[in-house]
This record gives structure tokens, sequence and C-alpha cells, in this order.
């Protein structure tokens, strides 16, 4: 985030997704998408 403030950039949302929990019942094997997000969503304007 530092990065994107130091282009002039304002960060109002900064999310990581995870997998509803149901889906890690269904696929076990993605368990580790549960505890690590694999992407961020970044909302930022120019300021």
């Amino acid at each position: 985030m530092a990065a994107l403030e130091k282009a002039g950039m304002y960060v109002s949302s900064f999310r990581e997704p995870v997998p509803p929990g149901e889906l890690i019942e269904l696929y076990p094997e993605q368990e580790y998408h549960y505890r690590i997000p694999s992407f961020v969503v970044i909302r930022a304007k120019s300021i």
C-alpha cells in the first residue's frame, strides 16, 4: 500500500477474500487458500 500512497493514491478499501467454509468441506485440499488468500482487492483513488 505504501507504493500506492507514494504514487498519490488514497486507499479507501483493502480486502483479502477467502473461500466460503462450505467450499473447504467439499474440497479440503483448498484449505491453504482459506488461510492465505490468493489475491487482494484494493479500492484506491488518485488525490
